[in-house]
């Protein structure tokens, strides 16, 4: 079996397909600075993948590399992911 995403600590058996989690953000990041976005947030799901933890790195150093805030809230995809997600936006749009 082949699985999309990255199992957090991956055994010799274990077959996924990849994504550059990092240059896509960086990619993302970078188109919406140019736009002139200045505070942009990052919703992440708590997952047992390990996506959630590489989009936080890319996130973070690329905040750091632009001197801009790392604004990140983290939600429970269960037992609601619609309202959870919901929330956490709605926690980063509060932020000063």
């Amino acid at each position: 079996m082949v699985s999309e995403g990255r199992p957090p600590q991956p055994h010799w058996c274990d077959a996924w397909v990849d994504t550059d989690y990092e240059a896509g953000l960086r990619l993302l990041l970078g188109h919406l600075a140019e736009s002139g976005a200045r505070r942009i947030g990052l919703s992440l799901p708590l997952h047992d993948d390990a996506y959630p933890r590489l989009n936080a790195q890319a996130y973070r150093a690329w905040c750091d590399e632009h001197g801009m805030p790392a604004l990140v809230e983290e939600y429970a995809p269960l037992p609601d992911p619609f309202t959870a997600e919901q929330d956490a936006v709605s926690r980063l749009l509060d932020h000063d």
